[in-house]
């Protein structure tokens, strides 16, 4: 089965231009809701991070190289995620991406790169 237009249009996009179509959407969502969604007239954040694994590409282990106690060719590149929510319109506001670095390292070891 080919691909459709839409699925060879989205292989185009870089990460970074999908982060900031999502912070365009957000912003958009949030600036038409009621102002009765609003807690106290105040927008609210919900954070959440994580990791996942992705598979093991030459590219993914350029960007997102697998831990270092790992034999190489038996693990996969690991990247930490940071999603920050609105509470108000439950879009994605800010989504952050980023590669491992370990236990203790967490979701502070993330960036913002812009926005």
């Amino acid at each position: 089965m080919l691909p459709g237009a839409y699925c060879i249009a989205r292989d185009q996009l870089t990460e970074k231009q999908c982060q900031d179509l999502g912070r365009q959407a957000a912003k958009q969502l949030e600036d038409s809701a009621p102002k009765a969604w609003l807690w106290l007239g105040r927008r609210v954040r919900v954070i959440d991070g994580s990791t996942v694994t992705m598979p093991d590409t030459k590219a993914n282990q350029a960007e997102y190289p697998q831990q270092k106690q790992q034999k190489p060719g038996c693990g996969f590149p690991i990247a930490r995620v940071l999603v920050v929510f609105s509470l108000s319109v439950g879009s994605v506001v800010e989504l952050l991406i980023g590669p491992y670095k370990g236990k203790m390292t967490g979701e502070r070891s993330l960036q913002i790169t812009s926005g």
